[in-house]
């Protein structure tokens, strides 16, 4: 099976393309949170479904925006409380936050969702995953970086705290599949899974035939090659190896992302 080509091709479409704090977002927010509102997959379906979608606010009366953006923030926040919360939902509260205005609330939100996702990231046994997974979320809350790193001395010290108050909470977590299923070993567990695909050549475009009756597992988007089963399970750091290199992660998150926004 031609495994390199393929692999080479799909893992075009998952490649790290960003993730740093604060750096220029590949897409504006808006067009980022229309595509997530039609993301239909399996892990993100619940999410969406329940969120009532994304729309953009500047299209909806500035009254009804603002109710549906205050039902969404009470939805969230109960929801972010829990300290296995999906970390996907603090980054949409965090968004959602900084629209009403509420900036210090969306700074911590923020803060809080970003060592949870790190957290949850560092489970992952294929290293490549997190960075495509996360560099979304990161770039549709640009504009709470920017805020956070104009913020006053007393200001970044609440998030400083925030994140010190979060690490007795993070031993709770437990593996996030979807943080961990679009890496590189994901997509060679699927060619694996179906040798017809495997068989392909990376070089050449997908046949039709193969997209018609493979609907779910592969696609092209904008020239890339996309392989997806969510029923492939990802592989996870054990739990005994997870938690006794915590404590370190949690170090190292910390002084990196302190450094990096100015909250030192």
């Amino acid at each position: 099976m031609n495994y390199s080509k393929m692999l080479a091709v799909a893992v075009f479409g998952i490649a790290f393309s960003g993730g740093v704090f604060g750096q220029a977002p590949d897409q504006s927010e808006t067009q980022y949170l229309d595509q997530l509102e039609q993301d239909k997959t399996e892990y993100n379906r619940s999410l969406i479904t329940e969120l009532g979608g994304f729309k953009k606010f500047d299209s909806m009366p500035m009254l009804t925006a603002l109710l549906k953006v205050k039902e969404r923030v009470v939805w969230l926040s109960e929801r972010t409380a829990k300290p296995d919360s999906d970390f996907r939902l603090g980054y949409a509260l965090a968004v959602y936050q900084s629209k009403i205005g509420d900036t210090q609330d969306a700074a911590i939100t923020l803060a809080t969702a970003d060592v949870r996702a790190f957290v949850d990231s560092q489970r992952c046994e294929d290293k490549s995953s997190p960075p495509a997974r996360l560099t979304p979320w990161r770039n549709a809350a640009q504009g709470v970086y920017q805020v956070i790193r104009a913020l006053p001395q007393e200001q970044k010290a609440k998030i400083r705290a925030a994140v010190e108050q979060e690490e007795p909470k993070l031993a709770l977590r437990t593996p996030s599949p979807w943080m961990c299923n679009g890496g590189a070993k994901q997509v060679i567990k699927v060619l694996q899974k179906y040798p017809e695909i495997g068989a392909l050549d990376g070089g050449k475009p997908i046949p039709q035939a193969i997209l018609d009756k493979y609907p779910n597992v592969v696609s092209v988007k904008e020239g890339r090659v996309e392989l997806t089963d969510y029923s492939i399970q990802p592989d996870f750091m054990s739990e005994e190896s997870w938690k006794k290199d915590l404590p370190i992660m949690i170090q190292a998150f910390k002084k990196s992302y302190f450094a990096t926004l100015g909250l030192n």
